[in-house]
């Protein structure tokens, strides 16, 4: 320990070295953790292609017309 203090002090290269691992290992961190939370954010989405949305959601149209409905649900 006492040879990385004593490196720390004397050698710019050393120490660019270091602080350049410790800012990727950072950044390492923190893209896995964001990649997680996105993982489990679309783990709770609908993915079985069932259509539990009512009428309001979604207009329905039979002549090729898109209707827009009125009412909308925040």
């Amino acid at each position: 320990m006492d040879d990385f203090f004593e490196k720390w002090k004397t050698d710019k290269r050393f120490q660019a070295m270091v602080k350049l691992g410790i800012y990727i290992f950072f950044v390492l961190v923190v893209s896995i953790y964001a990649f997680s939370i996105n993982i489990d954010t679309n783990a709770n989405t609908n993915t079985t292609g069932e259509d539990n949305s009512t009428s309001i959601d979604k207009p329905i149209s039979n002549d090729g017309v898109i209707k827009i409905p009125d009412n909308y649900k925040y």
